[in-house]
């Protein structure tokens, strides 16, 4: 059975109010059985293909986008522009819902990667980072802007063994210049591994403080992952 599109209208003002809030809370929305299983299980099926070609090249020494040991971010936006198919699918890569959200946080924006980052069996834990190049110093005593947002969609039910993303709810708000060292060194640490099944993805700030954990499973865990910008 096909789902259709939801379309904005369809969306109360009162859900979009705590969407927005959960985004100015959090620097993540979560959203649970937004997209069909039959959709994400297609799209995980192609991007299979482009990883193994990935996977080929690291192997013969030619990396394309190896992110460390057993981690890749594969950029497919060429790819399906060109070919088409379900990681091109509206519901995913052009959602109403999400623009709309986009929009309200960022105000005018364009689009920018497209990537799938797959951690696979062996990979290990990232740095705590954040996505977007930090800001000049004489920027640092100013608010933080949003200057980046991922739609991030998980092509495989995501368990505490496959490599969750983990993240630090809230950091978005603050320049991050101490570096992973000084997150590692807290005695407290209330980060949160997003665990999540096929339909469910999230829409994040790129300066959430967030980092890859080891897959320990036998398979990989693809998050397909779509950046929006700020026009300025």
């Amino acid at each position: 059975m096909t789902m259709r599109m939801m379309d904005v209208t369809e969306i109360s003002e009162a859900q979009i109010a705590s969407w927005l809030f959960e985004f100015k809370l959090n620097g993540i929305i979560i959203l649970r059985n937004f997209l069909p299983v039959e959709l994400i299980d297609a799209m995980n099926e192609q991007f299979l293909k482009f990883l193994s070609l990935e996977v080929e090249m690291d192997e013969k020494g030619t990396p394309l986008s190896g992110r460390g040991e057993s981690r890749y971010a594969v950029n497919v936006g060429g790819l399906v522009k060109q070919l088409g198919g379900p990681l091109d699918d509206p519901r995913a890569r052009k959602n109403p819902i999400i623009e709309m959200l986009v929009g309200k946080i960022m105000g005018r924006w364009r689009y920018s990667n497209l990537i799938v980052e797959t951690p696979c069996p062996g990979s290990d834990y990232m740095t705590w980072h954040g996505d977007v190049v930090r800001d000049a110093p004489e920027l640092q005593s100013l608010p933080k802007r949003t200057l980046s947002m991922k739609l991030q969609i998980p092509l495989v039910d995501v368990t505490e063994e496959n490599g969750p993303i983990e993240v630090i709810p809230g950091s978005h708000r603050m320049h991050y210049v101490e570096g992973s060292g000084a997150v590692l060194a807290l005695p407290n640490l209330f980060s949160a591994r997003l665990l999540m099944k096929r339909g469910d993805c999230f829409l994040r700030d790129g300066d959430l403080i967030h980092r890859g954990t080891p897959n320990r499973s036998d398979a990989p865990r693809p998050l397909y992952s779509q950046t929006y910008k700020p026009i300025e």
